[in-house]
């Protein structure tokens, strides 16, 4: 089994890893553990693993890139202390896709339990690497890359995407994977030691049902907490 490797973490200062939820992925966490790696071709930004090779490229080459992106499993947190009201969004196309929820973890207690479990394809040969780390932002349109010190393409972003403060947890394969995600069971939810928090952008009668649902889940009960924000949002009362 391929062994989870540490990459840019340079000075480390975040609490916390966040990920933000559907209730569909949120109640196969809770049913299941798993958190899901998605193929990085299923991610909205379509510049998702590109290279300061390609952008130096006078013809681009799209299937290149995508065939790329078909090789990595990316599973993005958002790395905090303190919440960002940025990050909680209502606006996915389809309602089912909604960030209702979060789950939040102590830093060091997620990298543990990814870190002592195992990936599906691990005995198959088909996973080359196995990552962790903070994705560093550059400009890329201005082509302001280090290669030498950022290797890895699923660790660089376009600047523009910086207020999201990403980790990620990567799978790299040397061939595409011929699903476009994967559950990653981490353990059993009822014993694993994280929050869940209920979206406050949410309007009153939304906010009011998902908070039922979760109370009504006998584990999502015991690990419900407040968002931060709810004291200044108040989304109960309006």
């Amino acid at each position: 089994m391929k062994k989870w490797i540490e990459y840019n973490i340079p000075n480390r200062k975040n609490k916390y890893l966040i990920r933000f939820l559907s209730k569909k992925r949120l109640i196969e966490f809770l049913d299941n553990g798993n958190i899901w790696f998605p193929r990085a071709d299923t991610f909205g930004d379509k510049m998702e693993c590109v290279s300061i090779d390609d952008l130096n490229t006078k013809s681009f080459n799209i299937e290149k890139l995508e065939l790329r992106k078909q090789k990595h499993l990316i599973s993005c947190w958002h790395a905090s202390t303190n919440e960002s009201i940025a990050m909680w969004d209502t606006s996915f196309k389809k309602k089912e896709d909604q960030r209702v929820f979060a789950i939040r973890f102590n830093y060091d207690d997620l990298v543990r339990y990814i870190s002592i479990n195992k990936f599906e394809d691990d005995d198959e040969g088909l996973i080359e690497y196995k990552f962790y780390g903070q994705v560093r932002y550059k400009n890329l349109l201005r082509k302001e890359l280090d290669q030498k010190r950022m290797r890895r393409v699923a660790f660089r972003k376009e600047y523009s995407f910086k207020y999201e403060n990403e980790f990620r947890f990567v799978v790299q394969s040397d061939k595409a994977f011929l699903k476009k995600g994967y559950a990653f069971h981490i353990g059993e939810s009822s014993a694993l030691n994280y929050s869940i928090m209920v979206n406050p952008l949410l309007d009153q009668n939304e906010y009011k049902e998902h908070l039922s649902f979760l109370k009504s889940n006998k584990i999502g009960r015991v690990k419900h907490q407040d968002s931060a924000l709810v004291r200044w949002l108040k989304p109960s009362q309006w």
